[in-house]
């Protein structure tokens, strides 16, 4: 394998992880993640906009606020690991298109479906839509004062695992590739360029410095005696 050749396969090796990079950072940007008050009766409205037809989930991400531990599983519940609930919060959203209904959900949710070091995770349910543009509401009916006092956090996301196109495979595999497989090419690639540009420079200095001798040609001088 010359070394243009390998040249190539590095330089290609560069451009799929920038790409894949900004393909990544295009098709995993969330639709939402902002700060919500939780004590508006009013519906709030967010513009989100939907890059692949893929199904997101609609969580509530309560900050814990350094409170202890009892408490929080109090308030939010964890039927997981207690098989206790929480306080119920009833949850209403919808998302429109044009002014016209296009997916909606109302719930009671009193189970935390996520703990974090910093915050608590309520999920609200999921959706699927096409790719484009909409209008994203939520309304909380009479929340129980707990809830109020925790910052609030609206987050529509996705994860891989979740993933169910393309995009979100081809997100999973070149992941894989860029952190897993391309650095053990590359590093290998480069030893090989490496090795050859100090070999071919040694031999290039070597040549230089120690230039071959010309070869001498002694002829067998005739023996007198036998000419005579």
């Amino acid at each position: 394998m010359n070394n243009r050749l390998l040249i190539i396969i590095l330089a290609t090796t560069g451009l799929h992880f920038a790409l894949s990079h900004q393909f990544a950072k295009h098709f995993s940007k969330p639709p939402v993640i902002a700060p919500i008050d939780i004590k508006h009766n009013e519906a709030s409205w967010f513009d989100i906009s939907i890059p692949m037809e893929q199904t997101y989930q609609v969580n509530l991400r309560f900050s814990r606020e350094e409170q202890p531990y009892w408490y929080l599983n109090q308030v939010f519940g964890n039927m997981e690991k207690y098989q206790q609930p929480g306080i119920p919060l009833t949850v209403g959203w919808q998302i429109k298109s044009n002014q016209q209904l296009v997916a909606s959900s109302q719930m009671i949710s009193n189970n935390a479906c996520e703990w974090q070091h910093t915050y608590v995770t309520q999920c609200l349910g999921e959706f699927k839509l096409p790719k484009g543009d909409y209008q994203f509401g939520i309304t909380f009916s009479e929340p129980a004062e707990q809830y109020k006092a925790f910052k609030t956090t609206l987050a529509i996301n996705y994860t891989l695992l979740t993933g169910d196109t393309w995009q979100t495979e081809y997100i999973f595999w070149s992941m894989l590739f860029n952190y897993f497989v391309a650095p053990f090419f590359v590093a290998l690639i480069a030893m090989v360029l490496a090795w050859r540009f100090i070999l071919f420079n040694s031999l290039k200095f070597y040549r230089w410095h120690f230039p071959k001798q010309p070869k001498y040609q002694f002829k067998k001088r005739k023996d007198r005696n036998a000419d005579s």
